[in-house]
């Protein structure tokens, strides 16, 4: 429901909704933001971006990243595979919701949950999971026709583009492969810790 930009988003941004769903979205949280603001309802809002974590955790990242890693699988990567993510691990966005549940000082106002400033990759991700397990682990990336079209994503079938990551992969640089992004000769870039934790 936020603007799609490379904009950072915080709390006072206002919506843009894409979609039915972000519609939705937005026009609840309009509605109880219209009467936190009247008084008429005590609240807080808490808002984290996407999910990952252990445990039945249901999220694109879990289910098309590392739970395919987990399972031997090829991971699919939603639309660009070289983009920074904004994640939260789902034990901390436990915490930080409880947390501002129990804050008094907290209500009538929205929260952004907080992340790990080092945004990696999905590149990076899949990169520092190979480096763990010590294997080479290749990865596709779905493109955004395939979202466009509302045809359900299947992480075994034909198109996408493809990736890999080496176990072997060292860089401190920032600045994406060479080659295209997804491409066959691209290779993931770790930066960051090897620890699904960050």
């Amino acid at each position: 429901m936020y603007p799609r930009t490379d904009q950072p988003q915080v709390e006072d941004i206002p919506f843009q909704p894409v979609g039915r769903k972000a519609t939705v979205r937005a026009e609840i949280a309009n509605m109880l933001l219209a009467e936190m603001s009247a008084g008429t309802i005590e609240a807080v809002i808490g808002r984290a971006p996407e999910f990952y974590g252990p445990g039945k955790t249901q999220s694109l990242t879990n289910t098309a990243v590392f739970d395919r890693i987990k399972k031997g699988e090829r991971p699919t990567i939603p639309l660009d595979a070289h983009t920074r993510r904004s994640l939260i691990w789902t034990p901390d966005a436990s915490r930080a919701l409880g947390l501002l549940g129990n804050t008094p000082d907290a209500y009538g106002q929205t929260w952004h949950l907080p992340i790990d400033p080092n945004r990696l990759t999905y590149a990076e991700m899949v990169g520092n999971a190979a480096e763990v397990l010590g294997r080479e682990i290749s990865y596709r990336t779905v493109p955004a026709v395939v979202f466009k079209a509302r045809r359900p994503v299947q992480p075994g079938g034909q198109g996408g583009q493809r990736g890999s990551s080496r176990a072997t992969a060292r860089t401190t640089s920032s600045t994406p492969p060479s080659s295209p992004p997804g491409s066959r000769t691209s290779r993931s870039r770790p930066t960051g810790r090897a620890s699904p934790r960050s």
